[in-house]
This record gives structure tokens, sequence and C-alpha cells, in this order.
């Protein structure tokens, strides 16, 4: 029998026909859900990062060439991490030792600290505290996520600010901090209450 016979009796039967279209079809959808199929990772999980090691009741002391200590931070628990050589701490209390007056006391929920110590970022609810000195009266600053450079002796947010002594309240959205003088301006939107 010719295989051209035999080809057009095929055709011809919509059995064989719907056969045909459902094999097609199927291919079809193989190919296109082969293609639609997402990539395969080595390591599914590379933003979980590990940590080399942990300490508790930790006391970190920054010093500059002469020897003079520039910061302290206390933290009851300090992670460190090798990728990037950072570390992370909880409820660190940090000294800011400053030159003829009292140290500036800063409290977060939780600490960032880069590579080299250039950067501290103090995340959550942040409260600084700079002591009574001469006529300066205590003052309290209460923010968010603070960004501290320790070599400039600033820090900075973009966070809502708030500062009160006994004498005044100052609001405002995000400033900027000298750590050396203890002083504050706020960036934006500043009001204020004597």
């Amino acid at each position: 029998m010719n295989s051209k016979l035999l080809l057009a009796q095929w055709v011809k039967n919509p059995k064989v026909l719907a056969i045909i279209a459902l094999f097609c079809a199927l291919g079809i959808t193989g190919l296109w859900l082969y293609g639609a199929k997402e990539p395969e990772t080595l390591n599914p999980h590379t933003d979980v990062r590990t940590p080399d090691y942990t300490f508790e009741g930790v006391t970190l002391t920054n010093i500059d060439p002469s020897g003079t200590p520039v910061y302290r931070i206390d933290s009851p628990v300090m992670v460190h991490f090798s990728d990037d050589d950072s570390a992370e701490l909880e409820s660190p209390i940090m000294q800011v030792f400053r030159e003829n007056a009292p140290p500036l006391t800063v409290r977060s929920e939780q600490a960032w600290i880069a590579s080299g110590r250039s950067e501290i970022l103090l995340r959550g609810d942040v409260t600084i505290l700079r002591p009574e000195l001469d006529s300066r009266s205590t003052l309290t600053i209460e923010t968010k996520n603070l960004r501290v450079f320790p070599e400039q002796q600033t820090a900075t947010t973009e966070e809502s600010v708030l500062a009160f002594s006994e004498d005044y309240r100052l609001y405002g959205e995000g400033g900027s901090l000298n750590l050396a003088k203890g002083s504050l301006r706020i960036h934006h939107r500043a009001r204020g209450l004597y």
C-alpha cells in the first residue's frame, strides 16, 4: 500500500485528526512550560547571612592614634559577619567622648557597625542625652535610625526629631548632630516651644 494513500485515509478519519491535534497541543504546552520555568540556583538562600562568631556582654572601645578614647559601645550581644566584616549589636549604649565636656550617651534598639568602624547605623528608636555643662542644661534628643560617622564626629537622620530640655522643645524632620560640640541642626519644618 502506498504511503500517500495511507496518509490520506488517516486525514479523513476524525479520530486520528483529534489525536494528532491533542499531541501537537501537548507538545506546544510542554515547550511553553519549559521556557517559563525559573532557573535553578545552586544556593536558594543567598540572602541568609551566617555569623562567624557571637559574643555576649561586649564592650567595644575605639581610640584615636594618640590613644584617646573616641567612643565606647556596651551591648549584651554582638554578632560578627565575615562576608563584609560587619557587626550587629542588640540594645547598644554608646558613650561619645568629648574634649572638656562630659560624654554624650546614645541608646538604640540595635546597631550595625561597618567594616573598619567608619559608619555606625543605630536602628530603631534612638535617644541621645547631652549632660548639663556650665550654663547649658541637659538636652535629650529622640529620633530613629541615626547614622554615626565617628571620624567626622557627626551623626545624621532623615527621621522625625524631638529635642528638649527643661526650657524648650524643638521638633522637625531630619537632623545633623555635631558630636564634639553636642549641637543639633534640624533640616526641615523646624518648630519649637520655649
